[in-house]
């Protein structure tokens, strides 16, 4: 998996390194070890799915305050998603900061967010499923 910073501390839009053969793909979606050498040391407690049957399906803005707070890390695994994330942190570099991502089933990119940072999604298919890690502390 590749990390790639981006304008927003702390959030990384995560590519990842699939091996390819002629029965199809296999690729890893969570590696505890990759994310700790990228500084995404949270324990991962809970795995959600959210299955979204209309385009244009509106879904957030999420946020949790302390002691609820949660960092989260997102993939598209069926058609696409535009995912609005906001830093939400008084005391970030990055305080109101925003960046939009597309996440697909065919780029297969994941987005982590960390505690403090708001998100939001929309569903660009007609039928969408989002898979969501969800770290807590």
């Amino acid at each position: 998996m590749r990390f790639i910073k981006t304008k927003i501390q702390g959030v990384y839009i995560i590519k990842p390194n699939p091996f390819k053969d002629k029965r199809g793909e296999f690729r890893r979606h969570f590696c505890k070890i990759e994310f700790l050498q990228n500084g995404v040391n949270d324990k991962v407690l809970q795995s959600n799915i959210s299955e979204n049957k209309h385009k244009g399906t509106l879904r957030g803005f999420h946020y949790q305050k302390y002691p609820y707070s949660e960092a989260k890390t997102l993939s598209c695994l069926k058609g696409e998603i535009y995912d609005v994330v906001i830093d939400l942190r008084k005391k970030s570099k990055t305080y109101k900061k925003w960046i939009a991502v597309k996440l697909t089933e065919k780029n297969k990119f994941s987005l982590h967010v960390p505690k403090g940072c708001a998100n939001a999604f929309l569903s660009i298919c007609q039928i969408e499923m989002n898979y969501l890690l969800k770290v807590l502390r």
